[in-house]
């Protein structure tokens, strides 16, 4: 019927008289709805804006060299690592000779400053929960005893947890700490050598054994460093 009435398939619009120069639109127009108040253009203005901003940014940018960035990350993830290790070093300092029994009230500059940072930082954390605590007791809020949802943080602060190390510290001794200060300059190398140091002088330990020797000359081990151990 539709052929009858004189319909032919194919695109829209006037076709070439020689045939050529294609068969013109086979799709509707598509209808884009503006959503704002903005006039014709103005978005189009936005992101050519927007993207002259982006490129302007992207030139400023400072190139970096392929090479030097592999090396700044790699420097960044040797530090990291050894960060890691020190902090490692500490806990067993710690464990060596951090027993309750012989530091409870034990003023927190007399820490040797090797691993003094590990207990302070914890001193820092449980201040701040003791006050949180007296803040929320003041403003009438208190966890239920035996609550599952109380924290061990929390617990501690109600003096239901016992902490595995008890310092003596008053304001003063966290606010200032010279000796402290000092050691935290220097770099991670540095100090991972003096807690490896102190514990190799002190406790016949050797980090990179994992084991205390029973004798000042640690016979057995390799050596001090941990390429010894390799």
């Amino acid at each position: 019927m539709m052929a009858k009435m004189g319909f032919t398939g194919g695109g829209l619009g006037k076709q070439a008289e020689d045939g050529g120069g294609g068969q013109g639109r086979t799709e509707p127009i598509k209808v884009s709805v503006k959503e704002n108040r903005g006039g014709v253009g103005l978005d189009s203005d936005k992101k050519r804006h927007l993207q002259d901003e982006a490129e302007a940014r992207a030139a400023k940018a400072p190139k970096m060299d392929p090479l030097e960035y592999r090396e700044r990350a790699s420097k960044e993830n040797e530090e990291a690592r050894l960060e890691s290790q020190l902090h490692g070093a500490q806990r067993v300092i710690e464990g060596l000779e951090g027993a309750p029994a012989s530091t409870f009230g034990r003023v927190l500059k007399s820490i040797p400053v090797v691993y003094r940072g590990l207990v302070r930082a914890r001193e820092d954390e449980e201040r701040k929960v003791r006050l949180r605590h007296k803040l929320e007791q003041s403003l009438g809020y208190l966890p239920i005893v035996g609550d599952d949802e109380t924290d061990d943080d929390d617990k501690m602060a109600m003096g239901l947890k016992e902490t595995s190390y008890v310092a003596e510290v008053d304001d003063e001794d966290l606010d200032e700490d010279e000796e402290l200060d000092a050691f935290k300059a220097l770099g991670a190398a540095q100090r991972l050598g003096k807690a490896v140091e102190y514990l190799r002088r002190e406790h016949h330990y050797c980090l990179w054994c994992k084991m205390a020797y029973p004798e000042e000359r640690m016979e057995g081990c390799p050596g001090p460093a941990e390429a010894d151990h390799d």
